[in-house]
């Protein structure tokens, strides 16, 4: 499978043009919700803000994974799967983005 993929140029290039498209969805959809990447590529953002551990914490409760960084706090997000992965996402950030202190504890 891996030397028909590294023959089939005009499949690469697909994959790049698709994976770049994805990638600057997320982006905008991080955006969205002043979520605003400082970094990543076409598989990932990389996203520094001081509510990392807790936003971290909330995502994965709502089934959204995301790479926790400590120092600085941040977290990497990778790229949906799906089309009902990208809803998800966009759910729970919808979900994130409403909490209060109080419903965080602190």
């Amino acid at each position: 499978a891996a030397a028909q993929a590294l023959d089939d140029h005009r499949w690469q290039e697909l994959t790049r043009k698709r994976l770049k498209a994805a990638g600057e969805r997320l982006a905008a959809l991080l955006q969205l919700y002043e979520l605003a990447p400082q970094g990543g590529c076409a598989l990932f953002q990389w996203v520094p803000t001081a509510r990392a551990a807790e936003l971290h914490d909330r995502l994965a409760r709502l089934g959204v994974i995301t790479r926790l960084f400590e120092n600085p706090a941040s977290l990497r997000f990778g790229l949906p799967g799906t089309e009902t992965d990208w809803a998800r996402l966009d759910a729970a950030l919808a979900a994130v983005r409403t909490l209060t202190p109080a419903d965080t504890g602190a």
